[in-house]
């Protein structure tokens, strides 16, 4: 996702008409919805349930940082113009989403979940009461 995310900036700063504009801007809107709820799903498979709370924080805080941040864009804009902006913001994309492939592994999809024996039991012992 964040390779496809960083692509649609490059294809802002090659933009050659309104139309390309205006697909890559609707292309990174797919991207980015399609980010958040594959995060939340990594968050629970990489935090046991007594940590997720702050994770989730921890996530949604670096998001606001994010938008906050994003200001500083407005400036190199006014110092080297839109196009190049994008370029900027898109390689440095790219450098995050390497150092991710590079660094994170892929957890353990449920290892914090009850196995499924479990709650079928739980289920039927709360049914019997």
């Amino acid at each position: 996702m964040g390779f496809l995310w960083n692509f649609t900036s490059y294809g802002n700063m090659l933009a050659y008409d309104f139309q390309m504009l205006a697909i890559m801007r609707m292309l990174f809107g797919c991207f980015s919805a399609f980010s958040t709820p594959i995060c939340y799903s990594l968050i629970a498979d990489y935090f046991p349930p007594q940590k997720r709370t702050f994770a989730n924080a921890c996530f949604t805080a670096a998001s606001f940082l994010g938008i906050a941040l994003s200001a500083a864009s407005n400036i190199l804009v006014d110092k080297i113009g839109w196009r190049f902006t994008y370029g900027i913001c898109g390689t440095y994309g790219l450098i995050a989403v390497l150092l991710v492939l590079l660094f994170v592994q892929e957890p353990e999809r449920g290892r914090f979940e009850p196995k499924k024996q479990e709650v079928v039991d739980q289920t039927i012992a709360s049914i019997q009461q």
